[in-house]
């Protein structure tokens, strides 16, 4: 049953390279804006040119978990979760990485193909090849059956990149094979309102693809506003709730 309370599942602490909030303070945040539950997911890099790489530590991010639990308990329901950046090269790394470690949650996300960041790659190739690159990893990604979420899929973001008019038919079958497979999968499609505080103004995935998931079986959602700053967190959250009431979707 859809219920409509906030709760945001993509929020960033000092525990990744590129935050510098910290988990006390956004959890005060969400508690001011009455938010149910915030899920923190910080960063963990498996690229060795990624400035984050070897930066997240889990023994510190557990304790600091677990010492706002501690703090907020009848207050805020704090999941414990994190933000993969996925690429197959290190699939096996990830795996070997990941079996003596507990999280609430795992989302997957496909930031970097063979060690180039994605929103790199309108500039360099076909906006075909792009998205078909890009389609592949996240399936790749859907099969490892690593993960919980799959966060912020961006095919009209890359799209938008390349400077193409934005065409459902052409690409429609590809998305397709991705959202078939995370039915099958029974994994939750996050709905990503980073973009909204951007010119694009648009969640990731956009509108129209949420709306086609939802038709084609798709109930598992995960709503978060991937906040790096404690500003940030919950921003756009609502608008989507309202957005999904229509589909009675299962929000994680």
């Amino acid at each position: 049953m859809y219920k409509k309370a906030l709760r945001d599942y993509h929020v960033h602490s000092l525990h990744s390279i590129d935050s510098q909030s910290t988990i006390s303070a956004i959890c005060q945040k969400a508690i001011e804006l009455e938010t149910k539950e915030i899920g923190f997911a910080d960063h963990v890099d498996f690229d060795p040119n990624d400035s984050g790489y070897n930066f997240f530590d889990y023994n510190a991010y557990t304790q600091a978990i677990n010492n706002a639990r501690s703090i907020y308990d009848n207050k805020l329901i704090i999941r414990k979760g994190i933000e993969v950046d996925y690429q197959y090269c290190f699939e096996k790394k990830l795996k070997k990485w990941a079996q003596d470690k507990e999280f609430d949650f795992i989302i997957g996300s496909v930031h970097y193909i063979n060690h180039e960041h994605i929103y790199q790659l309108p500039k360099k190739r076909s906006i075909e090849t792009v998205i078909q690159n890009y389609v592949n990893e996240v399936l790749y990604s859907i099969r490892s059956r690593l993960f919980d979420i799959i966060g912020h899929f961006a095919l009209d973001y890359i799209l938008y990149l390349g400077e193409k008019k934005r065409d459902e038919s052409n690409f429609i079958s590809q998305t397709h094979n991705v959202f078939q497979e995370m039915v099958a999968n029974n994994m939750y499609l996050e709905i990503n309102t980073k973009y909204l505080r951007s010119v694009y103004k648009e969640t990731l995935p956009s509108s129209w693809l949420i709306k086609f998931h939802a038709e084609n079986g798709g109930q598992l959602i995960s709503v978060g506003s991937d906040a790096h700053l404690v500003e940030e967190v919950g921003l756009g959250i609502r608008n989507v709730l309202d957005y999904l009431v229509s589909f009675n979707p299962i929000i994680y």
